[in-house]
């Protein structure tokens, strides 16, 4: 296979970027992206092109499921942590992507603790050489599967929604407590409430999962990429009670808070970091399925927001403000019931999440085929 550099392909348009301060940006209705996505809507643009933009600093690098590069169309403005390249008459922007999207940049990216690809490796980066008709081909291939993804992922958000809209039918709304349920702080309906280590062991290539809220998602952890400690840390991590239980509600505390959550459903040999809280439910008073619809409802996630977040750079939770939430509390028959249908719902969420998988590694099959 036959490659070209990034410079000879595109143009690149890194000089045309204009960062903009939180304080001195003016609310509008143009994409203001950064390295990876958007960061808000501005009210003027700099671009109005179909491009690819490229992580610069604080981006997923090294990362097998959140790309580094991602396309923009239209209207829109980016700031300058995000390299902006424009593809050449002789390579798709499509394909110019997902060229990038999973790059391998260990080698050549630079920094410690917030790592950097600058613009001078950048432009030695390789696309894989190929004719304009092979690669439409492959885009339309890609692009394919990916709007199955997409499909069948929205059809997971159905249901989730599905149950939402149970729990407002059973009970009501969470601090509003328009059916007068009985309101105890979650302290007072939960064993334990704490959150993970506050220390990081050492990072081992193969040992006991050490996991974050990076790797979380509703469904439980995902551990391709996660830290992982030996068996003396561990027994640490254990002894501090950083080990999950089985009926644990894990939810995300720092960063994207109380935006993850699930419930343990069988013990295994993990610890978890300080940025996820665990709540023990006294499960003769509240049922955990019940708790982590509950404490992920939108209304508690806006009280959180409100009163109980602190810092600037990355939002943390404090677990005072956690311990203090007011939880309706029904009657345990009916939270159970509620479990109940939430189990149903599961049931068919796994087929989906079955053939949502097999998707999945088809498409990571073809990219590694095509882009290695």
């Amino acid at each position: 296979m036959d490659y070209i550099k990034i410079e000879d392909c595109c143009e690149i348009l890194d000089s045309q970027r204009v960062p903009i301060t939180g304080k001195d940006r003016v609310a509008g209705e143009y994409p203001y992206y950064g390295a990876n996505g958007i960061q808000g809507y501005v009210d003027d643009y700099i671009f109005d092109e179909d491009l690819v933009l490229v992580a610069e600093d604080g981006g997923y690098f090294g990362s097998k499921t959140k790309p580094i590069a991602y396309k923009v169309s239209g209207k829109c403005w980016v700031n300058n942590h995000a390299h902006v390249l424009k593809a050449k008459d002789n390579v798709d922007t499509d394909y110019l992507c997902y060229s990038l999207m999973f790059y391998n940049v260990d080698k050549i990216v630079n920094g410690a603790t917030r790592q950097k690809l600058n613009q001078k490796q950048l432009r030695q980066m390789l696309v894989p050489k190929r004719t304009k008709s092979k690669q439409l081909e492959i885009v339309r291939q890609l692009k394919t599967i990916d709007r199955i993804i997409e499909n069948k992922s929205a059809q997971l958000s159905e249901y989730d929604q599905l149950i939402k809209s149970r729990f407002v039918e059973m009970f009501g709304t969470p601090l509003v407590n328009e059916k007068k349920w009985e309101v105890l702080d979650a302290n007072d309906v939960c064993t334990r409430i704490t959150d993970g280590s506050h220390y990081s062991p050492k990072d081992i290539e193969k040992g006991y999962p050490m996991l974050s809220v990076k790797d979380m998602t509703n469904g439980g952890f995902i551990y391709d990429e996660c830290k992982h400690c030996g068996a003396n840390d561990y027994a640490k991590l254990r002894k501090n009670d950083c080990v999950p239980l089985k009926n644990d509600v894990l939810i995300a505390k720092d960063g994207s808070y109380f935006y993850y959550g699930f419930v343990v459903k069988e013990q295994k040999e993990q610890a978890v970091l300080s940025s996820i809280a665990i709540l023990r439910p006294d499960i003769q008073v509240i049922n955990p399925e019940y708790l982590k619809t509950y404490m992920m409802s939108t209304e508690i996630v806006r009280l959180v927001g409100e009163q109980y977040v602190t810092g600037a750079a990355l939002k943390r939770v404090i677990l005072k403000g956690i311990r203090k939430i007011p939880v309706m509390l029904p009657p345990i028959n009916m939270q159970n019931q509620f479990s109940d249908f939430i189990e149903q719902v599961d049931k068919l969420k796994f087929v989906v999440q079955k053939s949502l998988d097999e998707t999945q590694k088809l498409f990571d099959s073809l990219m590694q085929e095509y882009f290695g």
